[in-house]
């Protein structure tokens, strides 16, 4: 699994990351026209989808060939609770579509100033 280093989500304030994935040898992860879907959770178990990313949605962009970036709004980040959240990649481009092995752990600080 993944850590977005340096990057910790604030609860209720916007987010964003670029994330760069190391390919194993010679693999492209995000081809051209690489359509993602993400599902983030306060754990791998979790039933709760606390905020559902794609590409349509402007959650999740594909910058380069192994890079993406992740978009959440305060409203979205107001949901996490936990001291992180999970996410993995789903390329929906294709059919049927590919799980990409690409798993992240992000933290999560909750404010000390809120409400503003």
């Amino acid at each position: 699994m993944y850590a977005v280093r340096g990057r910790t989500i604030v609860a209720s304030h916007p987010f964003a990351a670029r994330v760069h994935v190391e390919p194993d040898g010679e693999e492209v992860l995000f081809p051209n026209g690489a359509r993602l879907r993400a599902d983030m959770r306060d754990y791998v178990g979790a039933p709760e989808i606390l905020v559902a990313l794609t590409s349509e949605n402007g959650g999740l962009t594909v910058i380069d060939e192994n890079t993406f970036e992740i978009q959440l709004t305060g409203e979205q980040t107001a949901r996490m609770t936990q001291s992180y959240v999970v996410v993995d990649l789903i390329r929906t481009d294709v059919s049927p579509p590919i799980y990409s092995y690409v798993e992240l752990r992000i933290p999560v600080k909750q404010p000390v100033t809120r409400g503003i």
